[in-house]
């Protein structure tokens, strides 16, 4: 399936060699996170690089302005309130691995998903085996068209986001 493959240690160097990139482009107050499944060792996944470029509240404007000029074209939120998604069009950003980029305002609830999910399932090994086995599951046995994977995976997903959410608020004090 092309939508899934198997933990490609390269990842981790994928997202470094996009935040080179990006780095000189932006303002330092916008930090960089690399989220999603490729970002957990070990997971499988699908070969997109995940990046939330978080920024305070009410500096979203700037966040903006800064990655439209690296050569990104901005697709709005999405339905994702807090989350802004681009989209790489100029040869630079094009030329760099296959990645997903969103601007998230520090107290953004799909910012507090991707993070907690990528901690817990980092310091949870046996959970992230335990889905990354049914994310192999619904692709390479059960043969699920990309659409029915991402319908069929999204109950596992919302229960391990909701315990790594409950987790990181425990572990920090916080909600957010």
């Amino acid at each position: 399936m092309d939508y899934l493959t198997e933990y490609n240690p390269d990842w981790p160097a994928w997202f470094r060699q996009i935040e080179t990139y990006l780095r000189p482009q932006i303002p330092a107050c916008l930090r960089l996170e690399h989220v999603g499944s490729t970002s957990i060792v070990g997971m499988a996944a699908k070969p997109i690089i995940d990046i939330d470029a978080v920024i305070a509240e009410g500096a979203m404007a700037l966040a903006i302005v800064a990655l439209e000029c690296a050569g990104y074209a901005h697709q709005g939120d999405l339905g994702f309130p807090g989350r802004e998604a681009f989209q790489p069009i100029q040869e630079a950003a094009r030329d760099l691995p296959p990645h997903h980029l969103y601007a998230c305002t520090a107290g953004a609830l799909e910012l507090r998903k991707h993070v907690s999910f990528r901690d817990y399932l980092s310091a949870h090994p046996a959970e992230a085996a335990r889905l990354a086995q049914y994310k192999r599951h619904l692709a390479f046995e059960r043969r699920l068209s990309r659409s029915e994977y991402v319908e069929a995976k999204a109950s596992i997903v919302a229960e391990i986001a909701a315990t790594a959410l409950a987790w990181h608020a425990a572990r920090t004090g916080s909600l957010c």
